[in-house]
């Protein structure tokens, strides 16, 4: 069994069961993020605007991150 005791757990599976859920991306972003994984938040919001262009919630969940890089 999967151990679903933290939320990047659950994510992470959510994302492998369907990885076309745009949601699901940005769910895990949000987990990594959380995490301070900052590249695999970003990556993963990436992938949420690449099935969802325009995705409000994701870009504005990526919007601090790339920010916080270019710094």
């Amino acid at each position: 069994l999967t151990d679903f005791s933290s939320d990047i757990a659950l994510h992470e599976a959510t994302v492998a069961n369907d990885p076309a859920v745009p949601r699901a991306h940005l769910a895990l972003a949000e987990a990594y993020a959380y995490s301070s994984r900052f590249d695999l938040a970003r990556d993963h919001l990436h992938r949420a605007l690449a099935l969802w262009p325009g995705y409000r919630q994701a870009e504005a969940a990526l919007a601090p991150l790339e920010a916080e890089r270019a710094r």
